[in-house]
């Protein structure tokens, strides 16, 4: 049995006996659902997600072709204090800012270009067997809330989300009590054989806490590894052995290696390396974390994020001997996580903004809440989330600001006393002509990393515990990562506690360019990469993936697959500081510092904004350009 482009119909597998509508749709209060509900219900849908197909048309039609005219201009009569350009974390957490500052009588407009509200932070929900499964889309987790700023941290408390609450939320106990750990698994395609090795090199409790360490040790592991005999002698030296030619150096000297060669470098300057699969399986070790390959990471970065050749706290002394500064922050536990990720901080805010959108008021009732999309749009509420309308002028009054987008190929416009640009940062020059050169090319240099986050959902999981896998690093394949869903529980939301429940696996995707080219020339290269590749592309893909890595253990892709949806992200990352590619003063005057500042009544938010690819980030920028709408 062979899944075709006709059963996988837009990512959900259609059959009557084995997915009725009943368990694909969003259950109503009745119990029944309707076709209606499952078009009208973002997260439900499945396949090509994230940037969907049509998102960005616009967009690019305005930045890559210049475009200025969408046809007739309607001038619509609604007004507003308020014009929000794009409606992720950013652009909601200024919504409400802007309404804390000028009470409820604030009538606000967000406009977003998809068809889902949350921007990275995605919900990916499916009903099966009567049962609410949730993935991800993009923004993992709430990582280490602790050093969080105080606005940051406010916020989430005045919306109910309190960090401890995940203590017992997160179940730690879950990996030991189904011996799941990390595994590295060799693919037959680019490898020669399908080979599972129960064995990681970087340290990955950091982020599913409660996985225990490898069962076997480097040298037994190497030794199942399906490589040439050279190859694994190459990679035993890398991780057993000391580098002999960074510590003769005197200590300065030291330091400044490992902050200005990359890691790709440095294993084969100081340990030989030289084998290509090797190499390959170095350069996507962490890419996961970084959005970037080895080759573009500095020796620090990558010890410290757990690449072998160099103990990492002898690194750390090294360091701290040449007169740097490391820093006391602890890394908190990684159990910060609502089981479709940030896209409950994301819920969180427009049921706050738009309170007839869903029920409920704690994160407890958030996770299951139904939210209403057809409500996000009401003419008689003072906010007002439009969905997949892409702005492509943003156009200074002498008073105000008149904003125009396009809906459903029509163009129209609105009039606003102030806008926050809370969109990808590089488009805003395209959008905002007035600007001063100086901030557009500020704004221009800010690419993003492309992702790609896809959620397989499972009508059970015994294959992946036979295998005892709770994380694989996937150094042949198309995604690198491929892991079990974080095990919370939450209000009326339970984890997939057994082997014969369903359950979603995300699997991670770091499209790069070639090594040796620049890092930015890479990120656009793994842009072009993942906009040329089709769905039965995708899933001719995932599906020889887990068939080679689960099928010892009884898996059948074409039978256990219930839903794919993968979450395409050509723009993911917000660009950020890196060793290799940035000066030293980034964070003070790098490109988003010169390219966030205020035009009038137009402020600029989103993680670009802030240099950094993390929820608070956008959280706090929000807030800065908020604040700068009232500062004379």
């Amino acid at each position: 049995m062979s899944i075709t482009r006709r059963d996988f119909l837009n990512g959900v597998l259609l059959s009557t006996a084995a997915a009725p509508l009943t368990q694909l749709g969003v259950l109503s209060a009745s119990g029944t659902v309707s076709a209606g509900e499952l078009v009208d219900y973002p997260p439900l849908k499945t396949g090509m997600r994230g940037s969907q197909p049509g998102s960005y048309d616009a967009a690019h039609s305005v930045a890559w072709a210049g475009k200025k005219n969408f046809g007739t201009l309607t001038q619509l009569k609604e007004e507003y204090d308020l014009v929000i350009v794009g409606a992720g974390i950013s652009g909601l957490s200024a919504a409400y800012y802007y309404q804390k500052q000028l009470g409820n009588k604030a009538r606000i407009l967000l406009l977003d270009n998809h068809d889902d509200f949350g921007g990275h932070a995605r919900r990916n929900e499916f009903t099966i067997n009567g049962q609410m499964r949730l993935g991800y889309g993009g923004t993992q987790s709430i990582e280490n809330p602790g050093s969080y700023s105080k606005v940051a941290k406010l916020l989430l408390k005045e919306l109910g989300i309190e960090s401890s609450f995940f203590e017992k939320a997160y179940k730690k106990d879950y990996f030991k009590k189904n011996n799941l750990q990390g595994m590295t698994y060799f693919n037959k395609s680019v490898y020669g054989k399908d080979t599972l090795v129960p064995f990681v090199f970087k340290e990955l409790a950091e982020f599913m806490t409660g996985i225990k360490g490898n069962a076997i040790d480097a040298k037994q592991a190497i030794k199942q590894m399906p490589l040439s005999e050279l190859a694994r002698q190459q990679l035993l030296r890398l991780a057993t052995g000391k580098p002999s030619k960074l510590l003769e150096m005197p200590i300065k000297k030291q330091a400044k290696y490992l902050h200005n060669t990359s890691y790709y470098q440095f294993v084969q300057d100081e340990y030989g390396v030289t084998d290509p699969l090797v190499l390959r399986l170095l350069r996507y070790m962490i890419a996961d974390d970084w959005a970037m390959g080895t080759d573009t990471l500095s020796v620090y970065e990558a010890v410290d994020s757990g690449c072998p050749g160099l103990d990492a706290d002898q690194m750390y002394e090294i360091l701290e001997a040449a007169g740097e500064d490391l820093g006391d922050d602890e890394e908190e536990d990684y159990i910060y996580h609502f089981p479709d990720g940030n896209a409950s901080i994301a819920r969180a805010l427009v049921r706050r903004l738009i309170p007839d959108v869903a029920n409920g008021k704690t994160m407890e009732d958030l996770v299951t809440a139904r939210f209403h999309y057809d409500r996000l749009d009401k003419p008689n509420s003072l906010v007002r989330l439009r969905l997949n309308s892409t702005v492509y002028n943003v156009k200074r009054e002498t008073h105000g600001v008149t904003v125009s987008y396009v809906n459903n190929n029509k163009a129209f416009a609105v009039k606003s006393k102030h806008c926050v640009m809370a969109c990808y940062n590089m488009m805003i020059p395209h959008l905002v002509p007035q600007l001063p050169k100086a901030q557009k090319e500020a704004l221009s240099e800010l690419v993003k990393m492309p992702l790609i986050y896809t959620t397989v959902l499972l009508k059970n999981w015994q294959a992946v515990q036979k295998q005892g896998l709770a994380v694989a690093y996937c150094p042949g394949n198309f995604h690198t990562i491929v892991q079990v869903d974080y095990p919370v529980d939450i209000g009326d939301y339970q984890h997939s506690a057994t082997p014969d429940m369903p359950m979603s696996l995300t699997m991670i995707a770091v499209p790069m360019g070639k090594v040796g080219v620049a890092l930015k020339e890479q990120f656009r290269a793994g842009r072009r990469k993942l906009l040329s590749i089709t769905y039965a592309q995708f899933e001719q893909e995932i599906k020889e993936h887990l068939n080679g890595m689960l099928g010892p253990a009884g898996f059948n892709a074409d039978r256990d697959i219930e839903a794919i949806t993968i979450n395409r992200w050509g723009h993911g990352y917000s660009y950020y500081y890196s060793d290799l590619n940035e000066s030293d003063d980034f964070e003070e005057n790098g490109p988003h510092i010169k390219g966030r500042k205020p035009f009038g009544p137009i402020t600029i938010a989103n993680a670009d904004s802030g240099g950094d690819a993390y929820t608070d980030i956008a959280i706090d920028q929000a807030h800065r350009a908020v604040s700068e709408l009232f500062t004379k």
